[in-house]
């Protein structure tokens, strides 16, 4: 027996009610100016409710340790994202950190999105 949509679309809704926080949604796009011949990022922000999952930070193989990644996944609703939003140019950012998204994958509840991400550093 399967559980109809609607329920798990109820449920994904009160758990981003619970434990959602709001973070900064950053599609970055790059274009070559030929006038001056630099590269240019245009960052559109928006923001998003997300569920944020925090994994263990894990050492930089071959830096002695001292410098560390963080890596996290974030749970985002799809009607949330920017109408043709590129995941594959886009970062998060949240507390002052931003965070690269490294993969995308759909979540077991509908229209849900599963994204891991990778600190990228931190803001200036």
């Amino acid at each position: 027996m399967s559980v109809p949509t609607s329920i798990l679309t109820a449920d994904s809704d009160q758990l981003f009610a619970d434990w959602g926080e709001t973070i900064q949604f950053e599609e970055v796009l790059r274009r070559y100016d030929v006038a001056t011949g630099r590269e240019e990022d245009r960052v559109f922000r928006s923001t998003l409710t997300a569920v944020r999952q925090t994994l263990a930070q894990q050492p930089v193989e071959g830096i002695s340790a001292t410098l560390s990644l963080t890596r996290r996944q974030y749970l985002v609703r799809a009607r949330d994202l920017p109408a043709g939003a590129k995941l594959t140019s886009a970062r998060l950012a949240v507390d002052e950190t931003q965070f690269e998204i490294r993969t995308v994958t759909e979540s077991q509840m509908p229209g849900v999105l599963l994204l891991d991400c990778i600190s990228a550093g931190n803001l200036e």
